[in-house]
């Protein structure tokens, strides 16, 4: 490891010299340095309106994007950890599976988390578009924060929301000055490769009622498992790259129209999976893999264009959002221990791949009418509409020994058509000064279409189409007391729903499996008491909550036993109960402290059916962590009068976490271990520069975020695919901003 040091040396010393050497220029802004303002000062929009965080009524962790940048965090499997019930499970090849307060099953279903940015919904809507895999992880570079509203938000949002919701926000223009900020980094991950990264971002105001902002970004994520089928070092890095741009328009005092266009590209030619046995322990040494040549590899393109128009009425506030957005996934799959024997039987080849293909192009609209002022009766008004299509491509591939695809075992294409309408209202009564009480309720009803046309030795060659329609009403009740001025405490009921949806099959093939043609939505309800607020003139924040959900007509994804056909359907209810606590100390002189905590305890309320995982009452949901904690510490300080300093230090510590369930009656379930992470970071800033360096993972933790069946044939010790946490990282960054 003494290499990495030495080369990150010397990029260290290169940039030491650069901001030395800049000590003459003055500055009418500087670097971000994380989160130092004021915590009864940030401002959030979760119910999409801006207010004060601890004014929210409802359980919201707010993360800035100075925050995660600080700290190297560029990707949520770096950060999930200090967001109270938020949980993941990296699938590997690009796929996620998110949930928060232990809402999931783990399986490929309609997604449980709802993902939006700057109020546009992102992503399909169901399982058949891989909807509860694929998510746009953005670069915080183009974000101002990322808000994660925690427990079912059905009024407001919609479906999808069942568990909670993740909402990237974006930074809005402005019209009263000229800033520019530029950035770039190095790290050197321990035993693996290089990486860097550059950002930048404008703000320019064209006219005094129109402006533009534009951010980009480059980051590569070095490598870290090597594959020794190859003889490959660190196949697993990753590129990614993309930008935002937003114009804001106000042509008079009552109308702004801001347009804005959004990309982001990630892609990597390996596989993060290191081969394990059963108790997870490496086979092939730390960090190796054995995979065939070419074969690992993976595209994701995240693209969005929106529009959102505000007009005041007077006495009513107009807003209109309008998005499309594209989503492409593109990946190959070693899938030997699957399919391998198969490959060997028809063409006589040793390997085999599963490709996907998958793009969804998804349109929204959304008007709402808001009374505006402070009134005895605040109330908004909406409607929505959405309209998604996705097309999907898969291949199971017979590979050679060298990887290269030999013939075909079968190509599967299933498009699907999706189309949402909504109406929602929801009104604040405000009895005196300090109670007030929420209501609201949305009712949505959907249509989905979906065909499937295969060819091929495996599945033979058919054709299969359906429909499906359902609809839903979701509410919430929120009661809120103002002890003062600065705290507050709330109980909320909220209901969310995941639409149901067609099964893939044909009806005379659904009726021979004995399974329906469609299956139903799923309901939380989630019952939940809240404190917030600051005290000691805003040194002390605190954001308390305990909750129970009950989770109703599970969705679960099944094999019928006598045809083995693969349906979905409604399966027994499960609970969800726990605390979150978050709280921040801010002293003084330069220090602040921050702690976040949550116990959660997520399990089956009743057996699963025949034919589906061997779970029963009481088993544990996958990925939720039972008690998951985190702190903070950061301390600016002066140096001299142009420099000042400042070091930070971070814990994290997740509990061991339950895998997928499982349904092979000698494949044990999975746990993934406790771990502890620990960071560091320190640097100096004159204004208009900030040289930053950080050390994550410091004890090079072997974190496990996801586990899968090897891609390779099993043999006696090596079954299982894990991906970690980074290993240990040394890096650094230059910023500077005018």
């Amino acid at each position: 490891m003494a290499h990495s040091f030495r080369r990150f040396a010397h990029i260290a010393t290169a940039a030491s010299a650069l901001a030395f050497g800049a000590s003459g220029v003055s500055a009418a802004g500087a670097a971000s340095a994380g989160d130092g303002a004021d915590e009864d000062m940030i401002i959030v929009t979760a119910q999409k309106r801006e207010e004060r965080l601890q004014d929210v009524p409802l359980s919201v962790s707010a993360i800035s994007s100075e925050s995660l940048l600080d700290r190297n965090q560029t990707r949520i499997q770096d950060y999930f950890a200090n967001v109270p019930g938020l949980n993941i499970s990296a699938q590997g090849n690009g796929q996620t599976n998110l949930a928060i307060r232990g809402i999931t099953t783990g399986q490929t279903t309609n997604p449980a988390v709802g993902i939006v940015i700057d109020d546009v919904p992102f992503g399909g809507s169901n399982a058949l578009a891989y909807a509860s895999r694929l998510m746009p992880d953005l670069d915080p570079g183009s974000l101002a924060r990322i808000e994660v509203l925690r427990g079912p938000q059905g009024t407001l949002y919609g479906a999808s929301s069942i568990g909670g919701l993740l909402k990237f926000v974006t930074r809005e223009p402005s019209m009263t000055e000229t800033s520019w900020r530029g950035e770039v980094g190095a790290s050197d991950v321990s035993g693996g490769a290089m990486g860097f990264s550059a950002r930048g971002a404008a703000n320019i105001p064209l006219t005094d009622k129109l402006a533009l902002r534009a951010s980009g970004f480059f980051r590569r994520d070095g490598g870290y498992v090597d594959n020794v089928l190859t003889g490959r070092s660190n196949v697993n890095r990753i590129e990614s790259y993309g930008g935002h741009v937003a114009a804001l328009w106000r042509p008079t005092e009552s109308l702004s129209v801001k347009l804005s266009a959004l990309l982001q590209n990630v892609t990597s030619n390996g596989s993060s999976e290191v081969d394990t046995d059963a108790s997870l322990r490496p086979v092939l040494g730390s960090l190796r893999q054995a995979r065939l040549p070419g074969v690992d590899h993976y595209d994701i393109k995240s693209r969005l264009f929106y529009a959102t128009i505000g007009y005041d009425l007077g006495s009513v506030d107009l807003t209109s959002v309008t998005g499309y957005g594209i989503s492409d996934y593109s990946a190959s799959i070693e899938s030997t221990y699957r399919f391998g024997d198969l490959a060997n039987r028809f063409f006589g080849v040793p390997g085999a791949a599963l490709a996907n293909d998958f793009r969804t192009k998804k349109f929204s609209q959304e008007v709402r009418l808001a009374s505006s002022g402070e009134n005895i009766l605040d109330w908004v008004v909406g409607a929505f509409y959405t309209h998604e299509t996705t097309s999907a491509l898969q291949r199971i591939q017979a590979l050679d020994a060298i990887g290269a695809v030999a013939n075909s075992l079968q190509r599967t294409e299933f498009p699907t058509k999706f189309r949402e309408l909504a109406g929602f209202a929801s009104v604040t009564l405000h009895l005196g000064e300090r109670f007030d009480i929420q209501a609201g309720g949305r009712y949505s009803g959907n249509k989905q279409d979906y065909e499937e046309e295969g060819v091929g030795r495996l599945g033979g060659n058919y054709r299969r189409a359906q429909t499906s329609r359902d609809h839903k009403f979701t509410y919430h009740v929120t009661p809120r007391f103002r002890i003062s001025e600065d705290a507050m405490v709330y109980a909320r009921v909220a209901t969310g729903y995941r639409v149901g949806g067609p099964n893939p099959l044909t009806t005379a093939d659904a009726a021979a499996a004995g399974v329906p043609t469609e299956y139903g939505p799923d309901t939380t309800t989630n019952y939940e008491i809240g404190l917030k607020g600051n005290a000691a003139d805003g040194a002390l924040t605190f954001d308390l909550s305990a909750y129970h959900i009950d989770w109703k007509n599970i969705q679960l994804a099944l094999t019928s036993p006598t045809t083995g056909y693969y349906y979905f359907t409604n399966g027994p209810s499960a609970k969800s109960e726990g605390v979150e606590a978050s709280l921040t100390v801010a002293p003084g002189g330069g220090l602040k402290i921050g702690f976040n905590a949550s116990y959660n305890k997520a399990e089956l309320k009743a057996d699963m059916p025949a034919g589906s995982a061997r779970a029963i009452a009481g088993d544990r949901l996958p990925f939720s962590s039972k008690f998951t904690a985190s702190t903070s510490i950061d301390q600016d300080f002066g140096i001299t009068d142009r420099w000042d300093g400042f070091w930070g230090a971070g814990l994290t510590y997740v509990s061991k976490r339950p895998g997928e369930f499982v349904s092979r009656p000698t494949s044990p379930r999975i746990v993934y271990p406790d771990y502890v992470s620990v960071d560091l970071r320190a640097g100096l800033r004159m204004e208009p520069w900030t040289l930053s360096f950080y050390v994550t993972n410091l004890t090079d933790a072997r974190g496990v975020v996801g586990v899968s069946t090897n891609s390779r044939a099993p043999t006696a010790t090596s079954f299982y695919g894990v991906n970690y946490i980074r290993p240990r990282t040394v890096g650094m960054t230059l910023a500077t901003a005018f």
